[in-house]
């Protein structure tokens, strides 16, 4: 009896400490933010757990200010000039990554996202850059349209079929994207618009994104749990676990064994097979390496994209004037289905609605709205403006930094005119530079023109081809809770074929 009184009182007093050292004299005590988050890590913890981190950022953004302290050791920023100072370039470079809340790579082997190893990201970037490059893109354009055509097919059928004529639109971005990446990767489709329905590893990839969102959490504020999580997951869990990361190994193994290009259309293993010597020996890239950055590849490349996509399409149903505008730029300008190039949709002078389209659908709902978070080195930096000690976490919370007031004209609605000519009067003082969807500096999206290319060809084929109308039980679709990226439901439309886009 005595002794358990005894550890209870020194629990109490080591946590009487920590509160005390906190408030007053931690490096962090002068910045702004609730008492509570100042002095225990609890808010911020249970706001990750339960998916509303950035959400509660937001909230104390919009009370505090740019820069708030969300706990004891954490600063969150929603400031422009926070995105150079944390992520950018310059001489002092991009901060090292907070490794303490990422999901660690495949054994041991840090993908391109996860490395901390400034030289190992250089030599990563620049294996896998070439593949994703404009140049490569074109290359792959027949690819891209194969898909981007059945994806508007499969939506014309299964429409067809259902009395309602409603479709999950979250469901065939989500089709198109998984396949369209599984054969840029591999060169081997999944097949999942030919389906219309999930294999059992994209639906472990799903539930794989939160559990290892919640275990960073966990680990980062009581470290301890990051030894003892393989004893306390179930072993159903680290099974699945271990079969998702054992499908884009056996990928990478087959796509190994073809050797070169393949059809003379070069896939992103194309490019890495002119440094792999067949050995399984270290050139430019391990074996591992090549698993870990599969694995990222078919999570980065896809589920944000779709993410974006449903987006997109709920805040067009939602808005039918914008959707009417986009639907009329885009039927005026194609005649056919075909016209539909890259090169078409990216002409902005011609169809700058839908340019603004997308920029606004990034901004209302980005596919990564939770921190990116970095380490202050030892030294310390300048952040903002302002001074921040070594071990100090720092982020962007790119929900906040896209919806602070004192940096947008109406923050929440969505409003494409913002990012046209016609809307300078009303939001010239936006604060642009605040919205970097992609992040900034030498860690940002290597995707991005593929994730460009694929959002325009999806939502433009989709807009194109059909009159679409939210449906009753999606009108609260965005009441969503994060974990690292957003939780989606389904997204249900009803869909009405535009006359003479198909012969019946």
């Amino acid at each position: 009896m005595f002794a358990a009184q005894l550890i209870a009182l020194l629990v109490l007093a080591w946590a009487a400490e920590r509160v005390v050292y906190n408030l007053f004299l931690h490096p962090l005590r002068d910045y702004p933010g609730p008492l509570l988050n100042r002095a225990t890590p609890l808010p911020r913890m249970r706001a990750r757990l339960t998916g509303r981190s950035p959400f509660q950022s937001h909230e104390l953004h919009k009370r505090y200010g740019k820069v708030v302290r969300v706990s004891p050791n954490e600063l969150s920023y929603c400031d422009g000039d926070a995105w150079k100072d944390i992520y950018g370039y310059g001489s002092k470079g991009s901060l090292p990554r907070d490794l303490r809340t990422q999901p660690r790579g495949v054994d041991g082997e840090p993908s391109l996202i996860l490395t901390t190893d400034n030289e190992e990201h250089r030599n990563l970037r620049n294996v896998f850059s070439p593949a994703f490059s404009q140049r490569a893109l074109k290359e792959q354009e027949p690819l891209l349209l194969k898909y981007i055509n059945l994806f508007a097919d499969k939506i014309h059928d299964v429409a067809a079929a259902s009395p309602s004529h409603t479709v999950d639109i979250t469901q065939f971005f989500n089709f198109a994207t998984f396949d369209i990446m599984s054969d840029l990767a591999f060169g081997n489709p999944m097949g999942l618009l030919d389906r219309a329905e999930y294999t059992d590893w994209v639906r472990s990839t799903f539930a794989g994104i939160k559990l290892f969102s919640i275990r960073a959490a966990l680990s980062y504020y009581i470290p301890l749990l990051d030894w003892l999580m393989p004893l306390l997951l179930p072993r159903s869990l680290q099974a699945k676990r271990k079969a998702h990361m054992k499908y884009a190994a056996d990928q990478v193994h087959a796509r190994l064994a073809r050797g070169g290009a393949l059809a003379g259309r070069p896939d992103i293993w194309t490019l890495v097979l002119r440094t792999y010597d067949g050995s399984h020996e270290r050139v430019r890239l391990s074996m591992g390496q090549m698993e870990s950055n599969a694995s990222l590849f078919m999570v980065a490349g896809t589920e944000t994209t779709a993410t974006l996509l449903a987006g997109a399409a709920y805040l067009l149903a939602t808005h039918p004037p914008a959707h009417a505008r986009l639907a009329a730029e885009l039927r005026a300008a194609f005649a056919v289905r075909a016209d539909m190039t890259l090169e078409a949709l990216q002409n902005q002078s011609r169809l700058p609605y839908l340019a603004a389209v997308v920029d606004e659908a990034l901004r209302v709902y980005p596919p990564v709205p939770d921190a990116q978070t970095r380490r202050v080195p030892g030294a310390g930096v300048e952040v903002a403006g302002r001074w921040v000690p070594g071990g100090a976490t720092v982020f962007v919370t790119q929900y906040a930094a896209n919806r602070y007031p004192r940096s947008w004209t109406a923050p929440d609605e969505f409003c494409p005119e913002r990012w046209l000519p016609e809307g300078e009067e009303r939001f010239g003082a936006d604060e642009r530079r605040a919205c970097q969807p992609f992040s900034v500096g030498p860690r940002n999206c290597l995707g991005m023109n593929l994730a460009y290319h694929e959002i325009r060809l999806l939502l433009a084929y989709l807009v194109w081809h059909f009159d679409f109308e939210l449906c009753e039980e999606s009108a609260r679709w965005m009441d969503q809770k994060v974990f690292a990226l957003w939780a989606k439901p389904p997204l249900m439309i009803k869909v009405t074929p535009v006359p003479g886009r198909w012969k019946e």
